[in-house]
């Protein structure tokens, strides 16, 4: 039973995840195609009383739009967090079953597991509360900085590499590591921007390590999943160059040919100025040595061409 229910939910997972992208132009085109129906005077009166009684329809409208507002990874992944925590809660699903387990994923064709590993946070309370904030915040300025596809890669691999990881050190569950791996790539994307952490304004880069201090204060317990993941992220940011910032790849593209260029300055700024007593009787290889260096400077500045070849 729990199997099937396992598989159903997976299922809902990837069907919605392959059609959500489709869905927000498909309701604006039959919002434009339903023809509006004026209200009579009557359903206008009674209007006011029925949202009075339904708590006002803002709220609601309010709570759909931010959820629709969040990307279609992050939207999808949120929403299988929020059902597996309440599939727990009301005791159908148990944690035995949502673990991972290498055996039971691979002799026991249980591909689930990986999956829900990574998506169980625990029943509902506080911790996935903090968990599903975290996940909003930083997941959505990651997807819509690197695109679905890229944002599904990187959590993919992420979500790979923290299972062979937590298979070798016997975890169970590494949903607060991928978490943790996406606020270190979302702060990787502007490590100099200020951010307010309890009242203390701090780097972005320094927020994942704050993360980790609060984590142990408020639990007494070292957060070692966070840990690992944390690392994880900085390997991903360091070997995928889709991870960094668009300045982070001009400065390490550019830091050869800028050195090359230092270089070659130095040198022939030094041989000109050590060669600038052109003028002794030293044979006409002196000569062409002292031109030579003075036409590589030249090049470099607009103002040493004027001395000419013999300055």
């Amino acid at each position: 039973m729990r199997a099937a229910v396992l598989r159903l939910l997976v299922c809902a997972f990837t069907c919605t995840f392959v059609s959500a992208a489709s869905l927000p132009d498909t309701r604006a085109r039959m919002r434009a195609n339903q023809p509006s129906q004026p209200l009579s005077h009557n359903s206008c009166s009674l209007l006011p009383q029925l949202i009075h009684l339904r708590g006002g329809s803002s709220v609601v409208e309010k709570v759909q739009r931010a959820y629709m507002g969040v990307p279609t990874f992050t939207r999808v992944w949120l929403s299988f967090i929020l059902a597996l925590a309440s599939l727990n809660q009301v005791g159908i699903l148990e944690p035995e079953v949502l673990a991972l387990d290498a055996t039971a994923t691979i002799k026991g064709l249980q591909l689930w597991r990986p999956l829900s590993a990574a998506s169980f946070l625990g029943g509902l309370g506080p911790q996935l509360l903090q968990k599903c904030y975290y996940l909003i915040q930083f997941g959505n300025q990651l997807e819509r900085t690197l695109g679905l596809a890229e944002f599904a890669r990187v959590v993919f691999s992420c979500a790979a590499l923290l299972s062979i990881a937590s298979s070798t050190l016997s975890w169970q569950f590494i949903g607060d590591g991928l978490i943790m791996a996406i606020t270190v790539l979302t702060c990787q994307q502007n490590p100099t921007q200020q951010v307010n952490l309890y009242g203390l304004q701090i780097p972005c880069a320094y927020l994942p390590f704050a993360q980790l201090c609060m984590s142990y204060l408020f639990t007494q317990q070292i957060p070692w999943t966070d840990i690992v993941g944390a690392l994880l992220g900085y390997l991903q940011y360091m070997i995928n160059d889709n991870c960094k910032p668009d300045a982070a790849v001009y400065r390490r593209s550019n830091a050869p040919a800028m050195a090359t260029t230092t270089a070659k300055g130095a040198k022939s700024l030094s041989d000109v100025s050590s060669s600038r007593p052109s003028s002794r009787p030293g044979g006409s290889k002196g000569g062409g040595r002292s031109a030579k260096n003075k036409a590589n400077a030249a090049s470099l500045a607009s103002n040493a061409a004027s001395c000419g070849p013999g300055g």
